[in-house]
């Protein structure tokens, strides 16, 4: 029953898979690797960035409690100044100090406004702030409406002073334990930081590890999937130059020698030899550098007789330096590797082949004899049948021969049978005229008589 074409297990080009699995496979593998790699870049960078921006919060806020704490102490100053000495060209400092404190405390609260603790110790900074340009304006503002009494002015310089030393005492240790906690929180900021840009480091490291390998995963995969499609190419075009030379009607000897001729060049062998399987023999049908190989061989005996009982390759390696030598006009040499390979059609082995090498044999060598193994058995086949087909002819032909001439032995003989039954009539009527002669002359005797 012929088989439906449809039947068979071939997919529509839209069907095929995009790529072989393998390959999809690690393909999937390199895009996870590189999400799970922007994930971690991006979560470290953003750590970093958090990280960044707490410390530059924390330097502004050191700097913005140092900038306070310059700004009270030229307050002080100027205060402090004007009062003992009695000269405005102090109240400079001070008019400076008060315009700008309240800019840098609102700055300060800005900085502290999501961290609790430091929002009150802010507020409690700018409350000492506050008491402290109060007391001193306070204290300015009676000296400048105070009427003579140069004593009293004194004492009530010496008051205020003090005074506004306390308060600025208390301002200056709110500011240091603002300062304290501040370079606190940035020694712990700088730590996380410093730990972000070591886990940075470490995935961008352990990134480009990773795309690395799997670069040269891909190099290896490309690489060996260029050199197979490079060795199916070199196999299909061995095959089509092989089967090229077999066409045509040729003889047991002129095959062997055109396949010798071809795998030794194309396979770079040095020394062969080829058998044709004549029931339990093996008869040479052409030998390749190698005029000292046997004419026969019993099958079964050698490497040669046990390829054809198993019907497959045989790769010999480290081949003795004494097994075989090659040789040519300049030297001479020892074969390092010998394959032998049958040549057959189904389960039959019509011949075989042994080819020796300087060179290290490949799978593909191997795989090529296989692959030609049925082209050369069928070739020796049609060679052996067109041989027993010319035996046949010549035969028949010699057989047709002696039958022509025992056709004209048989003609000459009935000749001259013929001729002999000629003459024996003529000898007969010769008789027969003789015996009527004598009758008469019995006849006239008896007359006579």
């Amino acid at each position: 029953m012929a088989s439906n074409p449809l039947d068979a297990d071939v997919r529509a080009p839209s069907r095929i898979a995009f790529l072989p699995p393998r390959e999809l496979g690690g393909f999937a593998l390199a895009i996870i690797a590189v999400l799970v790699l922007a994930v971690l870049s991006y979560t470290s960078l953003a750590e970093r960035t958090r990280s960044a921006a707490k410390v530059s919060r924390a330097l502004e806020t050191v700097a913005e409690v140092l900038g306070v704490l310059s700004l009270a102490k030229d307050l002080q100053l100027g205060y402090r100044g004007y009062l003992l000495t009695g000269n405005e060209t102090y109240l400079q400092p001070y008019a400076q100090a008060t315009g700008q404190l309240p800019g840098h405390v609102r700055q300060l609260k800005l900085l502290a406004q999501d961290q609790p603790d430091l929002t009150m110790k802010v507020d409690a900074l700018d409350h000492a702030i506050g008491d402290v340009m109060r007391h001193y304006a306070k204290s300015l503002a009676r000296r400048h409406g105070a009427a003579g009494g140069a004593a009293v002015g004194a004492a009530e310089t010496l008051q205020d002073v003090s005074l506004g030393k306390q308060k600025m005492d208390a301002v200056r240790e709110l500011a240091a334990g603002i300062t304290d906690e501040a370079r606190a929180s940035l020694a712990r900021d700088q730590a996380v930081w410093n730990g972000a840009a070591r886990s940075s480091f470490l995935v961008q490291v352990g990134g480009s590890g990773v795309l690395l390998l799997l670069i040269i995963a891909a190099m290896v995969i490309a690489s060996r999937e260029h050199r197979h499609r490079g060795t199916q190419d070199w196999l299909r075009a061995g095959q089509v130059a092989l089967s090229a030379r077999l066409q045509g009607d040729l003889r047991l000897e002129s095959l062997g020698e055109t396949v010798l001729d071809f795998l030794a060049h194309f396979l770079d062998a040095q020394r062969g030899a080829i058998y044709v399987v004549d029931g339990e023999q093996l008869e040479r049908m052409a030998s390749y550098a190698a005029a000292g190989a046997p004419a026969s061989l019993n099958v079964g005996d050698g490497l040669l007789g046990q390829a054809v009982r198993a019907g497959r390759a045989q790769h010999v390696t480290n081949v003795p330096t004494d097994y075989f030598g090659i040789s040519s006009g300049l030297g001479s040499a020892s074969a390092r590797e010998l394959l032998v390979a049958p040549a057959k059609v189904g389960n039959r082995t019509y011949a075989v082949m042994e080819l020796g090498f300087f060179r290290t044999l490949h799978p593909y060598d191997i795989e090529f004899l296989d692959r030609v193994s049925e082209s050369l058995g069928v070739s020796v086949r049609a060679a052996q049948d067109r041989s027993r087909l010319e035996s046949l002819l010549e035969e028949t032909q010699r057989q047709s021969e002696e039958l022509q001439t025992q056709q004209e032995e048989l003609r000459v003989n009935n000749e001259e049978l013929e001729e002999q039954g000629r003459l024996l009539r003529q000898s007969q009527a010769m008789l027969e005229a003789q015996q009527s002669d004598l009758e008469e002359s019995n006849v006239q005797l008896e007359e006579q008589t």
